[in-house]
């Protein structure tokens, strides 16, 4: 009789689990397609992490296409995370002009 309590125990456990997993899996899922969404609707661009990390090093390495590509992603149609990235690509890019100048 103890083993029929916790063979059904288990069992609901189980069922209860993998439930869980299922919601959990769809929540994710709606969750991605909601945001891919609002970022179509809004028309904000993503930014390339190829054209970030080119744009960072150009601008480490004191060039203007460094900060050309900063200021494209600062004053572009760009989310607003982006436009951080890009001003302080630009910042970077003007300081280490002045820094190798000087």
């Amino acid at each position: 009789m103890n083993e029929d309590i916790k063979k059904y125990e288990k069992q609901k456990l189980e069922k209860l689990e993998k439930n869980n997993s299922e919601e959990n899996q769809r929540l994710n899922d709606e969750f991605i397609i909601n945001s891919s969404k609002e970022d179509e609707i809004s028309g904000l661009k993503i930014a390339s992490q190829g054209w970030l990390v080119a744009g960072f090093i150009f601008a480490f390495l004191g060039g203007f296409l460094g900060i050309a590509i900063g200021f494209n992603y600062a004053f572009g149609n760009y989310k607003k995370e982006t436009k951080t990235i890009g001003w302080v690509m630009s910042i970077i890019g003007i300081l280490m002009i002045i820094i190798y100048s000087a």
